[in-house]
């Protein structure tokens, strides 16, 4: 499971489109961070799933710092100069 850290916050502080902005940002995980045969799931608000069927501890590990690390490089200028998010 993840959960976008002060998405909340951001979507107060610069309204729904940004908080949109950052929800949409998370859509291309798949490609760039998992494996070829992985989903990622919203289950509500700023929480996902990530199901990592006959994954290993190993893989759970590497699959989630990479998911951390995309999130981190991601600047969200449009929103505000140099803004990032993270994921916990």
């Amino acid at each position: 499971m993840e959960d976008i850290d002060n998405c909340k916050s951001i979507n107060d502080k610069y309204g729904h489109p940004a908080g949109n902005r950052i929800l949409k940002s998370f859509s291309v995980i798949p490609e760039s961070c998992l494996r070829k045969s992985d989903v990622v799931v919203r289950m509500g608000g700023e929480g996902f799933v990530a199901p990592l069927p006959n994954a290993d501890g190993a893989t759970l590990l590497l699959v989630a710092e990479r998911i951390g690390r995309y999130m981190e490089s991601m600047c969200l200028d449009e929103i505000k100069s140099h803004l990032k998010t993270t994921i916990s």
